[in-house]
């Protein structure tokens, strides 16, 4: 998992994620997320599209996340392949901005 390090879209920090997203990896995911926003509460992209393997944890972790950028926040979800289609399947996608 990397911190915030490029920007995207309009000068948006974003975080890219690119470990998978599981039982033990899901709590320095929260712990990270929820430092990126407390340091750029403005607005947050993640970008899991380099995330091979999407768990329900890590779900959670995104949809938690949502509920704490909301409604002072925004926050931006970049996901294609896996865990595009987890969130999909999940009927996260209505939810979730990506």
């Amino acid at each position: 998992m990397e911190l915030p390090t490029s920007c995207w879209p309009a000068g948006s920090p974003t975080m890219s994620c690119t470990a998978e997203e599981d039982i033990e990896s899901v709590y320095v995911l929260e712990a990270t997320l929820a430092g990126a926003i407390l340091e750029v509460p403005s607005a947050l992209v993640v970008d899991l599209s380099e995330v091979s393997f999407l768990a329900a944890c890590g779900v959670r972790a995104q949809v938690r996340t949502h509920q704490r950028c909301a409604p002072a926040s925004a926050l931006r979800i970049v996901a294609t392949g896996v865990p595009r289609r987890v969130l999909e399947l999940g009927g996260l996608a209505g939810s979730l901005p990506f």
